[in-house]
């Protein structure tokens, strides 16, 4: 069971979403996507039924999950509609900055709530930005963060591997990195370990989020040439993943 080691630790397990609800007086909710969330909140037993018994509570609920925009704002116009505080707080970054707490999170709704969670987003996050109380606006701001560092991350993709044929320094080439105008932030120590974690597991998540950006484009006809581009890159970029790779010796680290 994925509960049990955090039922050993003092945790309530709750049997369903709309238990949970029950239970808590704050709900987090982190999953892989739209669609995920959709089928949690909107399904048998899910959050809003729970939500539906307990109208114009004090109760609040704190969406973590990277959405497109129209869940975002649907899922947080049925919370404050049935008097719940609601806040989108998406969470930024890679799965090493998770592991560390140092994500970003761009946060809207209701600012009481961010007050509530402060000691909750300050173990995830070293850096959080409360926008406005408009809900979609943080979601909005994840959707162009991440558009950015996914160029980012192309160009440092293709970087690495004409570095690899140059036969330079893996460890060197983060340190230009670190001191350059640009200021590519790698912690010391750990420099090795990122670029190996999005090498192989960042283009699956930076698909999903350039395929946001582009929908969000076209409900506002905005014409992203470059991250349409960039989206053609990354489908080829997956032919580089192997399931289970032998990364520092690709990576010439060995």
């Amino acid at each position: 069971m994925k509960c049990e080691k955090f039922v050993k630790a003092g945790a309530v397990q709750a049997r369903t979403p709309a238990d949970l609800v029950e239970k808590c007086d704050i709900t987090f909710s982190c999953l892989s996507g739209s669609e995920a969330v959709r089928d949690v909140f909107s399904g048998t037993d899910g959050i809003l039924s729970g939500i539906n018994k307990f109208k114009n509570s004090n109760k609040s609920y704190v969406e973590l999950s990277t959405l497109d925009i129209m869940t975002s704002e649907e899922i947080g116009g049925k919370i404050q509609q049935s008097g719940w505080r609601y806040l989108d707080a998406p969470l930024c970054g890679t799965k090493l900055q998770a592991s560390s707490g140092t994500l970003l999170i761009p946060v809207s709704g209701d600012l009481e709530v961010l007050k509530d969670c402060e000691s909750c987003f300050s173990a995830m996050a070293n850096n959080i930005y409360y926008m406005n109380s408009v809900i979609g606006s943080a979601t909005k701001a994840n959707i162009l963060i991440n558009m950015s560092f996914s160029s980012t991350f192309a160009y440092l993709r293709e970087s690495l591997g004409l570095m690899k044929q140059c036969g330079l320094s893996m460890r060197k080439f983060c340190e230009f990195l670190e001191d350059s105008p640009t200021s590519f932030d790698l912690e010391s120590g750990s420099h090795l370990r990122f670029l190996k974690e999005f090498f192989y597991s960042e283009p699956k998540h930076q698909e999903k989020i350039l395929d946001l950006a582009l929908s969000a484009a076209n409900s506002c006809d905005e014409s992203l040439f470059l991250t349409k581009a960039l989206r053609e890159y990354m489908k080829k970029a997956k032919l580089f993943a192997s399931p289970n790779p032998d990364m520092s010796v690709h990576l010439g680290t060995k």
